[in-house]
């Protein structure tokens, strides 16, 4: 088996094996940090084509869904240098992380637009525009 070169993406030293990149990596516009992904995760990412609605912003909180997302119905919510998954039907954290209060508002925001980010959700699955959903106030 050929070992691997390494690379700034890849964790340890040049016999890591893993796959796993850890750094900042720049997607869709966005500049995000990311402690720990697999190399295969960043090449979808970096390989979607479609657009990437916003549906929401508040306290620097950005709400966006993406087209053609998988089962579970979740969104997906970006903070400074945090991004995270949260499921519609529980508010609870799929994957990524958040800061205690981040999370603690976007939960609260979730429980007041669940209607509206299950019906988004359909709307995605069907390619059709999203609707904007209000801001936490």
């Amino acid at each position: 088996m050929k070992k691997p070169r390494w690379s700034p993406w890849t964790v340890g030293s040049s016999n890591n094996t893993s796959g796993i990149a850890v750094g900042v990596i720049f997607i869709f516009g966005q500049l995000l940090r990311i402690s720990a992904i697999t190399r295969q995760t960043i090449q979808t990412l970096s390989k979607r084509k479609l657009p990437v609605p916003t549906i929401c912003v508040f306290y620097g909180i950005t709400i966006r869904m993406y087209y053609d997302d998988h089962n579970p119905p979740h969104f997906h919510v970006i903070y400074g240098n945090f991004a995270a998954k949260l499921n519609i039907d529980t508010g609870n954290v799929i994957a990524g992380n958040l800061p205690g209060r981040v999370l603690s508002m976007t939960q609260e925001w979730s429980k007041i637009h669940r209607t509206g980010l299950i019906e988004n959700w359909r709307r995605c699955q069907l390619h059709e525009p999203l609707q904007a959903l209000a801001p936490l106030e």
